[in-house]
């Protein structure tokens, strides 16, 4: 998980509402309203063994939440052939890359454009770089790379305990006296915003989350803020057995329909759960004519014989997964984790603009939910590393 890097300001560990998955940038005082020269991306001229860029520098510019900026490059294929040109891969789930036309003659040229929109649930530094490689069908390791960057300057601001939302290891026993609880305080600094309205649910029933309250006056002048709120995010019985990772909406009317996601994780120990490994892993780069056979997985449910246990949802979808009882074992299963090869199979469960965009740009963070009929213990999520397609 990618995890964020927080500005601090004035004194205060201040998050500052910014996205970015690439390395961080020069951090900026707050305030600062203008690109650092630092931070400006200079690309025209680079190449890439047949490929440069003739024009455009990657700048972004600024950001809110909900806005969308782009940066366009020129590439010129140098190569002496023909070439179909696609995105090979990119760093940040906040960004999208589109090349037109694909199919770019020797000598002529294409438009690589790189589209932001800040997301809630990605933290960086205030300067974003986002980075994208574009490839060659005809020659696959002709590439070159690409830099974009930008700031996000949100009128929302949160401060957040440790700079992100992660509860670590819970034990059932602090779960259930209730105890445990991650404080969040969403603040506006502008003086138009002062009387922004805030509403917070969750989107999962393993979570509850408090009304949200306007801070008191010794927080706002902390935060150098005109106007805030705090919540209250707590985790209850019904989250699931093992990893977790979900999600608390935020909505105001300072992005009039749009929301806000923040992602909230942790480890659910149970005392009636064993697994063998925490996750299923994945490599960075799967073949995609070999596919991948993940190592076994075993799981115990304890306390009760004579259990049973199946597979309820699987996330990506093109995951084959199986669940069989390990013989000579009560209660114990071998969980199965299977890629299949080649793109007529993965097409059985996937379109083909879904193919290529796994191949593009790989598949966040997913997990297998497994169902059984123990009383206490309905639902195990086991999670699933991300990854990537490579042809």
């Amino acid at each position: 998980m990618d995890r964020c890097i927080f500005t601090v300001a004035a004194g205060l560990a201040v998050l500052i509402l910014s996205v970015g998955c690439g390395s961080p940038g020069t951090t900026s005082p707050t305030g600062v309203s203008e690109t650092s020269p630092s931070t400006k991306p200079v690309t025209t001229g680079l190449t890439g063994e047949g490929l440069k860029v003739v024009s455009g520098d990657g700048d972004l510019g600024e950001a809110d939440y909900g806005d969308v900026k782009t940066a366009t490059f020129t590439v010129r294929n140098d190569s002496g052939m023909s070439l179909t040109l696609f995105a090979a891969d990119k760093s940040c789930e906040c960004a999208g890359v589109e090349v037109q036309p694909a199919q770019v003659p020797s000598g002529q040229t294409a438009a690589v454009t790189i589209r932001w929109e800040p997301k809630l649930n990605q933290y960086s530094t205030d300067y974003i770089r986002l980075r994208t490689t574009i490839q060659a069908v005809e020659a696959p390791r002709l590439s070159l790379p690409l830099e974009a960057r930008g700031r996000i300057k949100p009128t929302l601001l949160l401060n957040l305990p440790k700079g992100f939302l992660d509860f670590g290891k819970l034990l059932l026993a602090d779960v259930r006296t209730g105890r445990k609880e991650l404080a969040v305080e969403v603040f506006t600094r502008h003086p138009d915003k002062r009387d922004f309205r805030l509403e917070v649910k969750s989107l999962s029933p393993g979570l509850i989350v408090s009304a949200p309250e306007p801070l008191t006056a010794d927080r706002l002048l902390s935060h150098q803020a005109v106007a805030g709120y705090r919540f209250v995010v707590r985790p209850t019985e019904a989250l699931p057995a093992g990893a977790f990772r979900e999600t608390v909406r935020l909505t105001s009317d300072v992005y009039p329909g749009r929301e806000l996601d923040l992602t909230v994780e942790g480890m659910l120990e149970h005392g009636l759960v064993s697994l063998s490994r925490e996750r299923i892993d994945l490599p960075a780069k799967i073949p995609l004519d070999r596919g991948y056979i993940c190592p076994p997985l075993e799981v115990e449910l304890r306390g009760e014989p004579g259990r049973s246990l199946k597979v309820a949802k699987v996330e990506p979808p093109f995951l084959a997964v199986t669940v069989e009882p390990v013989n000579g074992k009560d209660n114990v299963w071998r969980l199965q984790v299977r890629i299949p090869a080649g793109e007529k199979e993965l097409r059985k469960t996937l379109s083909a603009e879904q193919l290529s965009e796994y191949v593009s740009y790989g598949f966040p963070s997913g997990a297998i939910v497994l169902e059984s009929d123990h009383p206490r213990v309905p639902v195990i999520r086991v999670p699933v590393s991300p990854s990537q397609f490579q042809r």
